[in-house]
């Protein structure tokens, strides 16, 4: 599973010692960094005027928000989550938000509906 900060998390049932057994607790719980920081749409569709929730670290401070190149009407509720109105104008599109850090972009193409 990859956080919108970057890291990749994951684990294994087993860890590296090939005598444990499934229920022996050796698994193994591991991240990588080294990502970059990404944003994610929730629901990643919806029709013109929908609000949806993106997703994302470090979001305060947030002073535009776009689906491709049209601005949205956006609120910042917390540092990792935003409510923004799909814009008209769009059809599928990458949403770049504009932070103090940087432009943080989506990790995946946003569905725009009829």
């Amino acid at each position: 599973m990859q956080s919108t900060n970057g890291t990749i998390y994951g684990l294994t049932e087993k860890g590296a010692n090939p005598g444990c057994v499934a229920d022996g607790g050796c698994g193994t719980i591991y991240s990588l960094s080294g990502f970059a920081p990404f944003v994610e749409a929730l629901p990643n569709f919806g029709a013109i005027g929908r609000v949806v929730d993106i997703l994302g670290n470090n979001l305060t401070g947030t002073s535009q928000v776009f689906f491709n190149d049209a601005p949205a009407i956006f609120k910042v509720i917390s540092s990792t989550l935003i409510r923004a109105q799909v814009p008209s104008g769009v059809a599928t599109a990458v949403i770049n938000v504009v932070t103090p850090g940087g432009v943080l972009s989506s990790n995946g193409p946003f569905q725009v509906l009829p």
